[in-house]
C-alpha cells in the first residue's frame, strides 16, 4: 500500500493497482483540469483539480465498501469487489474537458447529447489499452466481467450506445452481481444521488472555497447497511442526507453558478468557439490536429485537451480575425473587463421570459433600444435543484430506504415530515435568466430596460407558482 496525505481525508492508503492507474498520462491529465472551472475568478483559493477529487472519491468508495464487508459478511463482498468500486471511483471523472463542466455545458453545441460520463468510459478503455492494464488487472483477479462492472459503475451510459442498449447493459450487470447489485450505487447512485462522489466534492469544494460545511460523510457511512440488495440508511441519519442536498444547493448558489463564475465561463467558451477550427489539439503522432469540439472522438487528442488550451490560444500565431477576437476576449478576462451583470428574472414570476428561449428573449428585450444590437446582450439560463435527475419536483430521497435500530434487516420508505417539519415542502427546481451587457457604451440603456422588466415581474404571480407548471426550455 502507498500512503498519500489528503488535505480532506488525512493519511489514506492506496492499493498498488490504483497507483498503476494514477501513474498513467490519461489520469495525470486530471491535474490540469480545474475541479470548479472558473470559480477561482470569484473564490481565488478554489484552484484544486479533478486529480485530487478523483483520488478522494476512490478513498471514500473503498471506505464504504470495506465497512460493509466487515459489518455484513453475509453479503459476500470479496477483495475483487473492493478493487472494482475503488477503480470506478478513481476513474469516474476521466472524461472531463477543459474547465470541467464548461466544456460540456457552454462550449459544445447545446444540441449535442454528449456528457462527460460518456468520455470517462472512452478514456477508461483508452487507458486500459495504451498501458496494457488488462495484464495487471488479471494479476489481482480482475477479468473482463469485472471491467464491464467497473464501467457501469462509472456511468449509466456508454458513449454511442442507445438508451435501450445502456439499460440492457446495466441490467445484465445487475444480473451478474445478483445480491451485490448495490455495488453499482456506491460511486454514482442513479436512484437518489446519495453517493461517495458527492460526499467528496462537497467536503473538498467547501474547504477550498473557504465555506463552512457541517455535512459529516463519516457519520453517514457508519449508518449505511445493505438490505435486500439496496443501500439503506439508519432512520436518524436522514437529516444528514437532507443536509447534504441543502449544502449542495448552497454551493451552486454561492459558487458554482455565481454570476461572475458564469460570465467568465461564457466568455471563455466564446473564445474557444471562435478558434475551434484554428487552434487544434495534437492527437496521434503524425496525424493532423483535431478540433477542440471533436476531441471527444479521439482519445489521443482528448488526453492533450486541458485547461492549458487558453495558453495555446493566446500564443497561437495567425492573421485570422477570429483569433484576434478570441484573444481580445481572453485579455478582457485577464484585465477583469468582464461583461456587466444587469439583472435577472425568474420565469415563474415574469411573463417576459416564461416559456421562451434566450434568442426570443433577447429579440424582445432590445426592441426600442436605440444603438443596442442583439449581440450586445447576453442571457444565461441557470437552474438550481437538489441534484436528483427525476422530474425536478420530487423529494430527492423518496427512493432512499431506511431501517431502525431494533430492525436492522427491515427497510421502509420515509416521508419528509418524519424527518423534520422544517424541511422544504417543495423540491421543484428554480430557474433564472441572467442578463449581461457586453458594451459599456450601451450599459445604461440595458440597465434601464432590465429594471423595467424586473419591476413588471415584482408583483407576486400566485397562479404561476401554484399551478406546478415547468417554465423555460431545457435547450
Amino acid at each position: 500500500m502507498h500512503l498519500f496525505n489528503d488535505p480532506i481525508h488525512g493519511p489514506i492508503e492506496i492499493h498498488p493497482l490504483l497507483i498503476k492507474i494514477i501513474d498513467t498520462p490519461q489520469f495525470q491529465r486530471l491535474r490540469d483540469i480545474k475541479q470548479l472551472g472558473t470559480v477561482h475568478y470569484v473564490y481565488y483559493g478554489a484552484t484544486h483539480s479533478r486529480f485530487e477529487h478523483s483520488i478522494g472519491t476512490c478513498y471514500l468508495a473503498g471506505k464504504l465498501i470495506k465497512k460493509l464487508k466487515k459489518k455484513q459478511p453475509e453479503l459476500g463482498i470479496d477483495d475483487e469487489d473492493v478493487l472494482c468500486v475503488q477503480i470506478a471511483g478513481l476513474c469516474h471523472d476521466l472524461g472531463h474537458g477543459p474547465y470541467s463542466h464548461l466544456y460540456q455545458d457552454d462550449f459544445l453545441p447545446r444540441t449535442t447529447k454528449w456528457k462527460h460520463e460518456d468520455c470517462s468510459l472512452k478514456m477508461f478503455d483508452h487507458l486500459m489499452k495504451e498501458n496494457n492494464m488488462k495484464t495487471l488487472f488479471q494479476e489481482y483477479g480482475l477479468g473482463e466481467t469485472h471491467i464491464e462492472i467497473i464501467k457501469v459503475q462509472i456511468g449509466p451510459r456508454a458513449g454511442d450506445r442507445t438508451a435501450d442498449d445502456n439499460h440492457k447493459r446495466e441490467t445484465e450487470c445487475q444480473e451478474k452481481l445478483g445480491s451485490k447489485k448495490f455495488l453499482l450505487d456506491i460511486v454514482a447512485n442513479k436512484k437518489n444521488g446519495v453517493d461517495v462522489d458527492k460526499w467528496d466534492y462537497i467536503a473538498r469544494d467547501s474547504y477550498y472555497l473557504g465555506l463552512s460545511s457541517s455535512l459529516d460523510h463519516r457519520r453517514i457511512i457508519k449508518m449505511i447497511r445493505v438490505i435486500h440488495g439496496e443501500l439503506c440508511v439508519r432512520d436518524k441519519g436522514m437529516s444528514s442526507l437532507y443536509e447534504m442536498y441543502s449544502t449542495r444547493n448552497s454551493l451552486h448558489q454561492k459558487a458554482y453558478k455565481h454570476k461572475t463564475t458564469r460570465i467568465v465561463a461564457l466568455m471563455i467558451a466564446k473564445a474557444m468557439n471562435l478558434v475551434d477550427d484554428i487552434v487544434c489539439v495534437a492527437g496521434v503522432e503524425g496525424a493532423e490536429g483535431t478540433k477542440m469540439s471533436e476531441a471527444t472522438r479521439d482519445m489521443f487528442a482528448f488526453t492533450n485537451l486541458t485547461d492549458h488550451i487558453l495558453h495555446q490560444i493566446l500564443f497561437h500565431v495567425s492573421d485570422d480575425s477570429r483569433l484576434r477576437e478570441s484573444k481580445e476576449l481572453l485579455q478582457r478576462i485577464k484585465h477583469r473587463d468582464l461583461y456587466r451583470f444587469v439583472g435577472e428574472l425568474n420565469p415563474a414570476l415574469s411573463k417576459k421570459v416564461r416559456n421562451k428561449d434566450t434568442s426570443q428573449i433577447v429579440e424582445s428585450f432590445i426592441q426600442g433600444l436605440d444603438g443596442v444590437e442583439a449581440d450586445d446582450v447576453l442571457i444565461d439560463r441557470v437552474v438550481f435543484d437538489y441534484g436528483y435527475n427525476g422530474s425536478g419536483r420530487e423529494n430527492p430521497l423518496e427512493n432512499m430506504k431506511i431501517y431502525k435500530k431494533d430492525s436492522p434487516n427491515t427497510s421502509t420508505g420515509i416521508t419528509p415530515d418524519q424527518v423534520s417539519t422544517m424541511l422544504p415542502q417543495s423540491f421543484k427546481k428554480e430557474e433564472k435568466f441572467r442578463f449581461y451587457c457586453k458594451r459599456d457604451d450601451c450599459l445604461e440603456a440595458v440597465k434601464r430596460r432590465c429594471s423595467e422588466w424586473e419591476n413588471e415581474s415584482s408583483h407576486y404571480d400566485e397562479r404561476a407558482l401554484s399551478d406546478g407548471s415547468s417554465y423555460g426550455s431545457d435547450s
